[in-house]
């Protein structure tokens, strides 16, 4: 329809775009060393097949090869957020975790809290980790 919102559209965050792009790098190179290799038709058809068959190794193996990346940058932001959160001396960070209801609490405890505090909140909600 005209007024979809852009929830209703699937966004890919950028650590599935990179991992499906090694993916597809790892598929192709098997794929064409298949097809390069010095076999007879038919076990290069029995090979491609496979290799179709098996794209969530794919997918698995280009996580495992990226996840050393991501882990280095989970641990840069996170540093970078120790580093500017130490800069302001009594600085209280409330947190809301849960299964459901975070949105509605988090929204709760800004309007309660920001007449007697200076407060900040993150809008909307973030539902990726």
């Amino acid at each position: 329809t005209l007024f979809r919102s852009i929830r209703d559209y699937l966004r890919l965050t950028a650590r599935a775009q990179i991992i499906y792009v090694v993916s597809v790098i790892l598929f192709i190179i098997l794929l064409v060393t298949t097809v390069l290799s010095e076999t007879p038709a038919f076990f290069k058809v029995v090979a491609c097949l496979l290799n179709v068959i098996f794209i969530p190794i794919h997918v698995l193996v280009a996580n495992i090869f990226t996840s050393w990346y991501f882990a280095h940058h989970k641990s840069l932001i996170r540093k970078r957020a120790r580093e500017k959160v130490a800069h302001h001396i009594g600085l209280k960070i409330i947190v809301i975790a849960g299964s459901y209801g975070k949105t509605t609490v988090k929204n709760y405890t800004f309007q309660l809290l920001k007449y007697a505090y200076q407060t900040q909140m993150i809008p909307g909600n973030i539902n990726t980790s």
